[in-house]
Formats: C-alpha cells, structure tokens, sequence
C-alpha cells in the first residue's frame, strides 16, 4: 500500500480496516473518519460509538470526541477532535495598552478546559501555557509583541486542535506632551 500506515478498527467481532478518506465499521454503531496522508500519516476520529484502533503494534480504545494519530515506524499517538475556539478576542494583530490582557472566545461544547499558549515571535516554542474553566481569562504581560493561541480540553484532558495564532501587541508607553505654550483656537 506505498507505505501507508494502516490503522485496523476492531469492534467485536467485525474488522475494517480503514485505508480510504472515511470508514464506518459494519455493525459497531460506531462512526469514524479516516484522513491517510501521501506520506502515510493516519488520523482517525471517532465521531459516535467506539473503538479499538492498533497501528505498530499499540492498541488503543477511542471513544466519541477522540482520535488517533499514527506516523510510519512511530507509536500511536491519542488526540482529542475537539475544534478549536473561535471568535477570539484580542483579535489578530490589535494593540494594547495594558499588561493585563483578558483573553476571550466562544465556548466549545465538549470542552471541560482550554488551553492557552503564548510566545514571543523570536522564540521558538510558546513558553507560557495558561489553563482557563471557563472561555475567557486574564493575564499579565510586560509590553512587548505576543503570538497568543487556543485549544479546548476534553474530558480526559487531551488537548484539541489550536486556534491560529493571533499577533498581539502590548504597550504601556503613556502618550508624549508636548511642552510649550497652548495653542488655543
């Protein structure tokens, strides 16, 4: 199969495996999709139901709302499906004068969390992760450009897909006055 690697669903007693762009197993109730890259990485999600997913010789049981990622030669990798919020404030390249910046977005349902990373552009990888219950929250910042994103938590604490990273510009300069005398009109 060019080095794909085949993920094989196991629900009882039926098999299906599940080398095409989606499969529902016979007789499971369970409903998946399946996405196979030219390169041979597998996702599978589980969209109702669940089931049994093994690729290098690791099996795993995925229930609704989760999935699993699989690469040639590597182990399999659980993931949740959850989306990613949307609608998200501050918005995408806004400046702010504050180093407290209330973050916000709408809600996910299914999510018990989010996850939020923030970085500096320079660095490589986003060095502060907060954790929020609820769709918003505060944190601060010194002044500076911020790469900020987002992901819904499930149930068993798996992270979901992230949001695109937002640009975010914080500056606490105050306003020059200009000295001199006024010029009144």
């Amino acid at each position: 199969m060019r080095g794909i690697a085949l993920l094989i669903c196991l629900i009882g007693a039926a098999r299906a495996e599940a080398p095409t762009a989606s499969a529902a197993p016979p007789k499971s109730g369970a409903q998946v999709s399946v996405q196979v890259t030219p390169e041979g990485e597998t996702t599978i999600a589980v969209l109702e139901g669940e089931m049994n997913v093994r690729a290098q010789g690791e099996e795993a049981r995925i229930k609704k709302g989760q999935g699993a990622h699989a690469k040639k030669g590597q182990k399999l990798q659980r993931i949740s499906i959850l989306p990613p919020p949307t609608e998200l404030k501050p918005g995408s390249g806004e400046h702010l004068g504050s180093n407290q910046v209330t973050f916000s977005w709408t809600a996910v349902e299914g999510a018990q969390k989010y996850a939020i990373a923030i970085r500096r552009p320079s660095d490589a990888h986003f060095a502060k992760d907060v954790k929020a219950d609820e769709p918003t929250t505060t944190v601060r910042l010194g002044s500076g450009v911020y790469i900020w994103r987002v992901a819904s938590v499930d149930l068993q604490g798996m992270p979901g897909r992230y949001s695109a990273d937002q640009p975010l510009t914080i500056d606490t300069t105050p306003p020059r006055l200009k000295a001199g005398k006024p010029e009144w009109r």
